[in-house]
């Protein structure tokens, strides 16, 4: 924004009243610039900040109509309730569509609370009598319609006829009722014989079943069972019966299979793969699955692009060979909603950025975005709201987490901000954006073992919020080590983000552990941290941990363990992932070293590194919670 209108935004004139009703607030304006009323459109970003100065939540608001000064905006602010404390409103704008700096309207303005009218839907029964009515009240039944309660009964011997309004009853002797039974007809089941007179009804023994009044002796079973009850039985005999699916059998005894997760065939997407290999995957514009990948015996780029939706056939392009290139390797979609891959040059310690032309990135503009020392590993992206690529990773020079911005298709342009620079830290990176452009990074702090996040509000991160979100357990009196392998995801309605991560093995002779955290605050400057699985012998080393969400609004997690043939999907059992389930899949091979998760057609789809086999497959569960025996309560 230039000059003149900064200096002419500080002649707007405030004239409002705001009122909070549950989650919403309704603020009502007038707004005149240079003494002129203003008409048009304006772009409002409202900041709710609490008693502490910290933002409690915040909301964008575009393309807002003014007329004649008049406006008005209500503001649906996410995980905020109104509770009676300390708030204050602060609202800025800028002209609709613009990328101008937000300009802000002082003084903020105190939040109060409409008076509320408080009144009963109903009375209870007998809850109000004459003494509990003030004097003078009473209650009128003009139409009829009231039922007073009825006070009458009737003598045995009769039966009522009528109940009057005021609750009295008419009896009548049974001797007096009136009236011949003409006919009788039998509903299904039953037979009538007679029509006057004396009637017989009878149940038909083809359709009702006797009482079963008798069972079988120990070591024989129910052949069948008759119709006046008696049952017919036999001796059992373990030859005469098999398992069925979901179930087997050892000798007599029947019980529950080993429950293998329900998957179409397992698709090889790329064999020959004797060592670990980094990979990320998405669902391109087209709906089929995109695989990025570093090959470590050739140390090139490569991107695997399935044909059709079961990928029993793909195309496996060769993207950047240039040196040992493609570790830390992350992938996106970018302006054009083609694949944008950023990576690790271990040659020239760089942070690279390939942009394919096409589905398959048979054709890619490639692009040293960083060169300022050894920088770029650990790197994960995003996109900023618009469109263009956002990378944060590990500056090793510095030791520091670092942060790349695009600001041109090609990336020929770029802005870097060192987000973090307290000791070591910025490894296990993972980024995610919020709906109103904010960016939460959760990295690895080396010199701590520390789990920290940072939040950039509205994507500067200049002056960046930055927590440690776990750093405090202790395992047999020793520090634990926690926060590699995270992974990250925003839910619609918490009020921040899920933090899935483990830990690092042998700290006090014990194994690997996973966690979720929950940030209780837009910040996570406080946060709920539970285990979600523990592997209790040391030397066993859990990772690639991944989280996305279920179609029914649920987080869904993998991870694998490195030591063992074995994929495990917890399954979140509420939005907010206090309490899960546990499967685990046998994998072909000996050693499951990564995999990456992501749902498509209502099914978990999933990518791992299966390195007993040497081979990157891909595996879609068979329903929506690859649960093929049992279903979830």
């Amino acid at each position: 924004m230039n000059r003149t209108v900064q200096w002419t935004a500080l002649l707007w004139m405030l004239i409002a009243s705001v009122h909070a009703l549950a989650e919403v607030l309704v603020y009502q304006g007038q707004l005149s610039e240079q003494g002129v009323l203003f008409s048009g459109n304006r772009d409002f970003y409202l900041r709710l900040i609490d008693a502490d100065s910290i933002t409690a939540s915040e909301v964008v608001l575009t393309d807002v109509p003014v007329s004649q000064g008049r406006f008005q905006l209500e503001a649906d602010f996410p995980g905020w309730q109104f509770d009676g404390q300390a708030y204050r409103l602060e609202i800025s704008l800028r002209p609709s569509g613009s990328n101008d700096a937000w300009t802000a309207l002082l003084p903020r303005i105190p939040i109060t609370a409409l008076p509320q009218a408080q009144y009963a839907m109903a009375a209870a029964a007998n809850s109000v009598d004459g003494q509990a009515m003030a004097s003078g009240l009473q209650a009128v039944e003009t139409d009829g319609s009231i039922q007073r309660r009825i006070t009458g009964a009737c003598p045995s011997g009769s039966f009522m006829q009528v109940v009057e309004a005021a609750g009295t009853v008419i009896c009548v002797p049974d001797g007096q009722s009136s009236g011949d039974v003409t006919g009788i007809q039998g509903g299904a089941g039953m037979t009538v014989v007679g029509n006057s007179g004396d009637v017989t009804v009878s149940l038909e023994s083809m359709t009702w079943q006797a009482r079963v009044g008798t069972g079988c002796a120990s070591g024989s079973a129910v052949q069948s069972i008759a119709a006046d009850g008696s049952v017919l039985c036999q001796p059992d005999n373990a030859q005469d019966f098999q398992a069925g699916e979901g179930l087997k059998r050892e000798g007599e005894v029947l019980s529950m299979a080993t429950i293998p997760l329900p998957v179409e065939e397992p698709r090889l997407l790329r064999s020959g793969l004797s060592q670990p290999v980094e990979f990320d995957f998405l669902i391109g514009r087209d709906g089929l699955p995109v695989v990025s990948y570093f090959e470590p015996v050739a140390g090139d780029l490569r991107l695997f692009h399935c044909d059709e939706r079961n990928c029993n056939s793909g195309s496996d392009q060769l993207v950047d060979s240039a040196g040992v290139v493609g570790e830390f390797n992350a992938l996106t979609l970018g302006r054009t909603g083609l694949p944008v891959i950023a990576y690790y040059d271990r040659d020239n310690g760089d942070l690279k950025l390939a942009l394919c032309q096409n589905e398959s990135c048979s054709s890619a503009t490639i692009q040293t975005v960083d060169s300022a020392g050894d920088v770029g590993a650990w790197v994960a992206m995003t996109t900023a709201k618009d469109g263009y690529p956002v990378m944060a990773y590990h500056d090793a020079g510095n030791g520091s987490l670092k942060l790349a911005r695009c600001e041109t298709d090609d990336c020929s342009s770029t802005s870097f901000q060192q987000v973090d620079t307290a000791g070591n830290v910025g490894e296990h990176v993972a980024i995610m954006r919020s709906a109103i452009g904010s960016f939460y990074i959760a990295y690895h702090d080396v010199t701590q073992g520390d789990l920290k996040l940072a939040y950039c509000h509205l994507g500067d991160c200049s002056t960046p919020t930055i927590n440690v979100v776990d750093g405090k357990d202790l395992i047999n009196g020793v520090e634990e080590n926690v926060g590699i392998w995270v992974d990250i995801l925003l839910m619609p309605s918490a009020v921040g983000p899920l933090l899935v991560y483990t830990s690092v093995a042998d700290q006090a002779g014990s194994g690997s552990r996973v966690y979720v955290a929950r940030c209780t605050s837009g910040t996570c400057a406080s946060a709920n941290v539970s285990q979600l699985f523990r592997f209790s012998s040391s030397g066993y080393q859990i990772q690639g941990t991944s989280i996305t969400r279920a179609p029914d609004g649920r987080p869904l997690i993998s991870f694998a363990l490195a030591q063992g043939s074995r994929l495990y999907l917890e399954y979140c059992q509420d939005t907010a992932c206090t309490s899960t389930l546990l499967l685990s899949q046998n994998v072909a091979g000996s050693n499951v070293v990564n995999s990456r998760l992501t749902y498509r057609d209502g099914r978990p789809l999933l990518i791992y590194q299966d390195s007993g086999n040497q081979a990157l497959f891909l595996n879609q569960c068979g329903n929506n919670w690859c649960i093929p025996y049992q279903r979830l309560r």
